[in-house]
C-alpha cells in the first residue's frame, strides 16, 4: 500500500484498504482487458431523466421557470439549463465523469470526459478533437487521474455542469463516507460560481446513511451552497458567495 498517495494518509485504515483493493481490481481488470463493465453511451436526455426529481425540485424551490416552449412530451431538463446559459452567452461546458463524454456532443458543448477504458470510436474521437472535448482516461480513485484534470482546466478554467451517471459502475466506488467526501472535494473545486450545477448518482446504502445526512446538514449551511437528494441522486449547486474549494 505504500504506492498510496501521501494526500490519502487521513483516511482510516478501513477505508483506506477499501480504496487500495478497489484501485488494485481496477487496474487489472485494464491491464487484462476484463472490465465487463463499460461506461454508458448517454445523451443528455438519459441524464435528464435520471436526475430529473432533483433538477425538478431545484426548480421548484427558487421558482425557476426555463421551459416555456421547449417542453416537449418527455422534458430534457438539463438541455434547458444548457440551452439557458448559452442564451446568456456562456459556453456552458461541462465535466463528464466515468463516462465517455457523449452528453456533450449531444448538447453542442465543450469539456472534459473521465472514464477507465476508453470505448470511443475513432469517429467519436476525431469529434471530440474537432469540438474542445478532452478525454482523460484514469481512475477516478487515483489522484493522478484529478492531478491531470487540474492541469488540463487550471483555476480560471471552471464548468457550468459536473455530471456523474456511471450506472453499473457505481459499484466501483467503495460505499464510504471518506471515499465520497474526497470525490466531491475534488470535483467542486472546477464548478463555476456561477449556479454551476453538480449532478451525481450515490449509492443508496450511502445516501441513507446518518454521516451523509450530516455532511448535507453542513454543505446546506455554506453561504452559496445548495444541496438536493433524491431516489439516489444528489444535486449541489455553487452560487457566488459559495467558497471556492471545500475540504
Amino acid at each position: 500500500m505504500n504506492s498510496m498517495e501521501n494526500q490519502r494518509s487521513g483516511f482510516s485504515y478501513e477505508v483506506y484498504k477499501a480504496l487500495y483493493l478497489q484501485m488494485r481490481l481496477n487496474k487489472v481488470s485494464v491491464v487484462n482487458n476484463t472490465d465487463k463493465w463499460k461506461v454508458p453511451f448517454s445523451g443528455s436526455l438519459e441524464y435528464s431523466n435520471r436526475f430529473y426529481g432533483v433538477l425538478s425540485e431545484y426548480m421548484r424551490t427558487n421558482k425557476i421557470n426555463i421551459a416555456s416552449s421547449e417542453m416537449r412530451l418527455q422534458i430534457n431538463l438539463l438541455r434547458l439549463f444548457a440551452n439557458n446559459r448559452i442564451r446568456q452567452g456562456k459556453k456552458a461546458r461541462v465535466l463528464d465523469v466515468m463516462s465517455y463524454g457523449e452528453v456533450m456532443c449531444d448538447l453542442g458543448v465543450g469539456g472534459v470526459a473521465i472514464a477507465l477504458t476508453d470505448g470511443r470510436t475513432e469517429e467519436m474521437k476525431q469529434y471530440d478533437s474537432e469540438n474542445g472535448i478532452n478525454f482523460i482516461k484514469g481512475d477516478v480513485l487515483s489522484s493522478r487521474t484529478w492531478n491531470t484534470l487540474d492541469r488540463i482546466y487550471p483555476e480560471g478554467g471552471l464548468f457550468d455542469f459536473i455530471l456523474c451517471k456511471p450506472d453499473g459502475a457505481l459499484t466501483k466506488i467503495p460505499s464510504k463516507h471518506e471515499i465520497y467526501a474526497y470525490l466531491l472535494g475534488r470535483m467542486y473545486p472546477h464548478l463555476t460560481q456561477d449556479n454551476g450545477i453538480l449532478l451525481s448518482e450515490v449509492n443508496s446504502s450511502y445516501l441513507t446513511s446518518s454521516e451523509f445526512a450530516r455532511s448535507q446538514v453542513m454543505l446546506n449551511r455554506v453561504n452559496g451552497i445548495s444541496t438536493f437528494t433524491m431516489m439516489g441522486a444528489f444535486m449541489l449547486v455553487k452560487g457566488q458567495d459559495a467558497p471556492i474549494s471545500i475540504n
